[in-house]
């Protein structure tokens, strides 16, 4: 008996993994969807898994093998299938037309409530950070842009002199570290209200925080891959993974920024006091519950998104223009011009004039989209109407906007930097969704214009005094860097995966995309799709534009995350679709909610379309061109303490860290401008919000390990994960949040910034009474817009930097144009100087683009949805993917990818151009809301 009772259980066991781990890989051929084959427990994404390719890489080489064959390619994470997207009419119903089938994105962040915060996969950190409510939207709009501007100046002034000091040193400056601060600052002062100092204080804790966010400790990689591989089980145990000081000061400092402002009625039109209004009014949000942690998280990852992204994009552009001299000569040639036409004074409107600056900008974006991969969830089951396809609720659709971008068919040489690209005429050329930096649609990144305005101002002040150039330190050529010991977290997350789980569980689904005739990679069991994602062996932004390369051609490409269906989306129509046309079915992002252990996770960007309307909604007003323009001096304000802080650092003769400075000054902007607070990046080298800046994006041991528990086990997390010891950052942004709101309601400080919006909502939850709007919840919005603020903008200024120091040529045009325009505006910066910047806008766009903050974009679908055009449905719950970078880096699109060249991004260029082929930003409703970066 004993023999036999062995026997059957080995049958059964035998049976049940089959079923989990082998089935669910007939997904796709069930509906007719080609694909790779997928792998058994890794799917198709087993060099993602494994960190050998980034996740954005992967799809855009799934775009480019199938986009001439496959409209659609059906891949599989694990054994969930993807529908990966590579016709541009196809991505532009899923993020446009039909962007109500595809509102959500994909579940791959979480929210907790036991006092720690949201800590982002390293390699999928873009997809997290432009978190958003549709509540933020008219935060985004042109006023509220144009009355930050001047806080974004004051940021860039701030980094021109912290630039100047870093020159005195005479030592290599570390652009992504110097658009990080910079971008800190900015996100500080235009969302926060606080000056984040990140550029004057080397300390500082929001930087810290920023830095943290992106760090690759061990503790970061394994709550990575816990979250990637057992996400019940990092529910249950997460918390046991301690979170860094800089996490718990982020949210604690934003919490106590809110109590601060509600207490002494201080109102300021920005993130933080849309939090407040938030906490005030839940009934704004209707039936959701809004904690402390809640708005802590919005707080922290629109910090993180207000940072990270644009700072990336200025890093990317200053890469390029290092290595492309000639670009960079023509774009500080341009930034020289303006800034005569304008005596210094820079505004709103004279950045957008900038033809050269925006082709960079642009460039730079399509070449390093934000989002490498949009991703969007179908939210209800869908048909893709042309081809027959359909896809059932959840199936995931992913477009690879980094195989886009990179597509020789559509950006001839992608590789190469090329502003050309960008010019009236080439755009003209180009399908919309074939330029997808910010994705599209109503979905799309809802700070995208904020991150443009802040970039270029970032660029302006770096360039116009200074030119970059590589120095010994400087990687070439650029490549992506993996998380440390991903692939021994990866073998012992391997190993409980084969023991808690059975085969069949992982295979399940696995016919998901061939049953609805979506082409992709095969799936292996247990993995999925992204077997080398999981291992450690690929990135999901190269896996974005292997997909990409791979299904050149096809739609929709239906991969699995694992066992789930993700569909990645490349034909800029669909992507156009999900993110606009077709929001409402698409308005959710996907992303898992783990607010009991991490209480900031539920911020703008990773909240469900429920939640998330009624925040966006009364967020958005902070980011109107009106709110950008009253806060504009407070930014120019930073950047003159940037000016100064460079001017110090270049006497040093030393190379300067353009990362860090980047970071420092919009550390400091957001500080002043959405905070009210004097952030002191830049100022002091031990400001705490610097250190907090970096907190958030740092990578270590605790914070991999909720990440892994979070993406494997996230139940398990949600039981487990508080604890584990990581909860610096929420302490901190709480704090901030609360003592701010409380400070400014006891004294009846109104101010123009995030954190008075915040205290408002605090003050009157009616405004949204659908969310129970606690103090958590507030902070977690200030947190969002801190980390968003900073990082993005930074990132974007230190790659602009890069690219600029790469290209002299385009290098001296910009600066050309920020000395004519301070000449013409007799250095008095003004919010709509900034605007009529043509060049320094192309530069931007062109780092955006090259550089994209967000590699790939996620949606889930809310409802089942068909694509039109295709006969591909999908059903509620169907994941989408946009690889943003993919898109931008695709050849066919951005020719010569690879090249910084801010002339993609001239009109021409531009009209010639499919709009989803440019969404560094998102688009649509759900795009960033923080346009304030773009300042």
């Amino acid at each position: 008996m004993a023999a036999l009772e062995i026997l059957c259980g080995i049958v059964v066991a035998v049976l049940l993994c089959y079923y989990y781990l082998v089935l669910p890989y007939n997904f796709w051929k069930k509906r007719g969807v080609r694909g790779p084959e997928p792998i058994l427990f890794f799917g198709n994404l087993m060099l993602v898994t494994l960190s050998k390719m980034s996740l954005g890489n992967y799809f855009a080489s799934i775009y480019a093998k199938y986009k001439k064959e496959e409209p659609m390619v059906g891949v599989y994470l694990r054994t969930n299938p993807i529908l990966v997207i590579n016709d541009p009419d196809l991505i532009k119903t899923v993020l446009i037309k039909d962007f109500s089938k595809f509102s959500n994105q994909p579940k791959i962040s979480y929210s907790y409530t036991h006092g720690h915060i949201l800590t982002y996969p390293l390699i999928n950190i873009y997809v997290y950070l432009y978190i958003k409510f549709h509540v933020m939207n008219c935060f985004c709009i042109q006023a509220k842009l144009k009355e930050m501007f001047t806080m974004i100046v004051e940021c860039s002034d701030t980094l021109e002199k912290y630039i100047g000091t870093l020159v005195e040193k005479e030592a290599n400056l570390d652009c992504r570290e110097l658009a990080a601060k910079f971008t800190t600052d900015v996100i500080g002062s235009c969302a926060f209200g606080i000056n984040m100092n990140a550029m004057s204080d080397e300390e500082s804790e929001f930087r810290k925080v920023g830095k943290a966010f992106f760090a690759t400790t061990t503790l970061q990689i394994i709550r990575f891959r816990m979250r990637e591989m057992l996400p019940w089980l990092y529910t249950m145990l997460g918390y046991v993974l301690p979170y860094t000081n800089e996490t718990s000061f982020f949210m604690n400092s934003v919490l106590d920024m809110m109590k601060y402002r509600k207490k002494n009625n201080i109102v300021r039109h920005d993130f933080i006091n849309t939090l407040i209004d938030l906490q005030t009014h839940p009934e704004k949000l209707g039936d959701i519950e809004l904690t402390d942690a809640l708005l802590a998280a919005q707080a922290f990852v629109f910090f993180v998104a207000g940072f990270e992204t644009s700072s990336t994009t200025i890093s990317n552009a200053l890469y390029e223009l290092a290595l492309n001299q000639d670009i960079q000569d023509k774009l500080r040639e341009e930034i020289k011009k303006h800034h005569e036409i304008n005596n210094g004074d820079w505004h709103y409107e004279n950045i957008k004039d900038m033809p050269i600056l925006d082709g960079v900008f642009k460039e730079t974006l399509r070449k390093y989209p934000p989002v490498p991969v949009i991703m969007r969830k179908s939210v209800e089951d869908y048909t893709f109407e042309d081809f027959k396809i359909s896809i059932p609720k959840d199936t995931r659709v992913f477009i690879s906007s980094y195989g886009i971008h990179h597509d020789p068919d559509i950006y001839p040489n992608p590789e190469v930097f090329d502003i050309n690209r960008f010019t009236d005429d080439e755009e003209s050329t180009r399908h919309p969704m074939h330029y997808l930096p910010f994705g599209d649609g109503p979905r799309n990144c809802i700070g995208a214009r904020f991150a443009i305005f802040q970039s270029k101002i970032g660029l302006i002040k770096i360039l116009r005094n200074y030119k970059v150039d590589v120095c010994k330190e400087t990687v070439i050529p650029y490549i992506n860097r993996e998380p440390k010991m991903a692939i021994y977290l990866e073998i012992f997350f391997g190993v409980t995966a084969v023991i808690v789980a059975l085969y069949y569980y992982f295979t399940a689904h696995f016919t998901f995309w061939i049953e609805r005739g979506v082409p992709g990679p095969k799936p292996v069991p247990v993995f999925g799709n992204v077997m080398r994602h999981m291992l450690g062996l690929q990135s999901i932004t190269e896996f974005a534009v292997e997909m990409r390369k791979k299904y050149k051609g096809e739609p929709l490409v239906g991969v699995f995350t694992m066992r789930k269906p993700t569909l990645m989306i490349q034909d800029p129509e669909l992507i156009k679709h999900v993110f606009i046309k077709d929001f409402t079915t698409f308005a959710d992002r996907g992303a898992f909610l783990h607010e009991i252990p991490e209480p900031l996770s539920a911020h703008l960007f990773s909240l469900e379309s429920k939640r998330w309307r009624p925040l966006r909604t009364q967020l958005s007003p902070v980011f109107t061109s009106g709110k950008l323009r009253g806060t504009f001096f407070l930014i120019l304000k930073c950047a003159e303490h940037l000016e100064t802080y460079l001017d110090t650092l270049v006497k040093k003769g030393e190379p300067i860290e353009s990362r860090e400075l980047a970071a420092k000054f919009t550390t400091d902007v957001i500080g002043s401008c959405a905070f009210g607070i004097e952030m002191n990046s830049l100022s002091d080298r031990e400001s705490e919000f610097r250190q907090v800046g970096r907190e958030i994006f740092a990578t270590h041991f605790l914070a991999l390990l909720k990440l892994r528990m979070k993406e494997c086990v996230p139940k398990l997390y949600d039981w487990l994960g508080y604890i584990i010891p990581y909860d610096y950052v929420t302490r901190f942004i709480t704090k901030v949040t609360i003592e701010t709101m409380d400070y400014r309601q006891k004294n009846n400080i109104v101010r123009p910034d995030f954190m008075n919006t915040l205290l408002e909502l605090r003050k009157h939850p009616e405004k949204v009474p659908e969310i129970e709007l606690t103090d958590t919840l507030l902070a977690a919005q200030a947190f969002v817009f801190f980390a968003a603020g900073f990082e993005t903008s930074s990132t974007t200024i230190s790659h602009a930097l890069y690219e600029l120091a790469l290209n002299p040529d385009i290098q001296n045009k910009l600066r050309q144009e920020i000395v004519e325009f301070n000449s013409r505006n007799d250095g008095n910066w003004k919010y709509e100087v900034l605007k009529e910047m043509e060049y320094l806008d192309k530069v931007f766009n062109e780092t955006l683009r090259k550089y994209p903050p967000l590699h790939f974009l996620t949606r889930v679908a809310t409802d089942n949805y068909t694509f039109s055009g295709t006969k591909v449905s999908i059903p509620k719950g169907t994941e989408l993917f946009i690889s943003t970078f993919a898109i931008q880096r695709d050849p066919e699109i951005y020719p010569d990818p690879e090249k910084f060249d801010p002339e993609r991004f001239d009109v021409a260029a531009k009209k010639a151009r499919h709009p989803m082929h440019f969404l560094p930003f998102g688009d649509g409703p759900r795009n960033c809301i923080g346009t304030f970066r773009l300042i």
